[in-house]
């Protein structure tokens, strides 16, 4: 009886017994036939084989991957921190005690809102007065114009009232200005910071009141290391994960020709475009920064398949035309990809089973 009959003879021993046995024994013995039943198929192993030649018996059961190479950009990482493109600080242009404010802190506002208002009462009067004296010297001067066509007054003392004119609605000019000021508004678009004074407090020209921050365009700032900073391109693109998680893209806008003395770094800035981000963004916020530097042509590979070499060099095995196994030295260009370069372009790379051939065996391909 040769082996074949003999297995089969036995499985249909196997089977008849089965039959007398309670569920939970028929479901125990079923699994374990149908595990030798696959095994026994050949499933097990990969359709790649790799046999050694030198009429050496040994099989190495391996894979194979054809592996074509493509463009492939090629980013550094920096950590950066979000900036505005446009903030400013609010300060008044003229001194006065608060007697009201019209927003909150972190309010948004448009240009021209009014924020809070001054005490106007002084500058009322100022401007009162302002005016009064503009009348006065406007029919001065024309009451000395006509004396002056008379005869009775020199042509320097009707320029002298004509002067006195022009200076007092500069006053009232400056008087106006001033009793405009006395409402605050918001100088740009944008969101109310912190309000730092209250109703009843006075402040001056050189105190700020708030910081107005638009967010139409938002800035991420990286400082990048004088080895660097040559293969940054204005124009160039960047991926960014903020500290949230939250993912979008910009390009560069700025590139800083003066390093910083204490970093030797210099600034980068990334803008985000508007409307190409929909969701909370604060000034300082940490932001990972992937800056696009240009492209290579190179295999994206699992991670695997890379190995060391007796020299400590990192690589990859494949199979060249004539079946010979070569080791080849790579560089990874992403680490998060496994993109690597410095191959041909069309390789047969060895995925599995590497580590047990060697590089320069001849090998035969079945």
């Amino acid at each position: 009886m040769n082996n074949n009959t003999k297995f089969y003879a036995q499985l249909r021993d196997l089977l008849i017994r089965l039959k007398a046995l309670k569920l939970k024994y028929k479901i125990a013995l079923s699994i374990l036939i149908l595990s030798i039943l696959w095994f026994s198929s050949g499933l097990f192993y990969s359709n790649n084989v790799i046999e050694k030649g030198n009429n050496i018996t040994e099989t190495v059961q391996v894979k194979l991957v054809e592996s074509k190479a493509q463009e492939e950009t090629i980013y550094l990482s920096f950590t950066g921190t979000v900036d505005m493109h446009q903030f400013i600080n609010v300060v008044p242009e003229i001194n006065g005690k608060v007697v009201d404010i019209y927003v909150s802190s972190g309010n948004k506002v448009n240009k021209g809102d009014a924020i809070l208002k001054l005490k106007e009462y002084d500058y009322i009067e100022q401007y009162e007065r302002a005016k009064a004296l503009v009348k006065q010297y406007e029919a001065e001067y024309q009451a000395s114009e006509s004396l002056n066509e008379k005869g009775y007054r020199s042509q320097t003392q009707a320029e002298a009232a004509f002067a006195a004119v022009q200076s007092a609605k500069a006053d009232l000019k400056r008087a106006q200005i001033n009793l405009e000021n006395t409402t605050v508004v918001a100088p740009l678009s944008g969101y109310v910071d912190k309000i730092v004074v209250g109703k009843g407090d006075f402040i001056t020209t050189s105190k700020p009141i708030t910081t107005i921050i638009n967010f139409d365009e938002v800035i991420i700032a990286v400082h990048v290391s004088e080895k660097d900073v040559n293969k940054i391109k204005l124009g160039n693109t960047a991926k960014i994960n903020l500290a949230n998680s939250y993912q979008t893209e910009g390009e560069v806008s700025f590139i800083s020709k003066v390093i910083s003395p204490a970093t030797r770094t210099y600034r980068i800035e990334v803008t985000i475009p508007k409307n190409n981000y929909e969701m909370f963004i604060t000034k300082g916020m940490i932001a990972d920064v992937q800056l696009a530097v240009g492209t290579v042509i190179a295999h994206k590979v699992p991670a695997s398949t890379l190995i060391l070499n007796d020299d400590g060099i990192i690589g990859v095995k494949i199979v060249e035309n004539d079946n010979t196994v070569s080791f080849l030295p790579v560089e990874i260009i992403d680490q998060d990809n496994i993109l690597i370069f410095g191959l041909p372009k069309d390789i047969k790379l060895i995925t599995s089973g590497h580590y047990f051939v060697n590089d320069g065996e001849k090998i035969h391909v079945g």
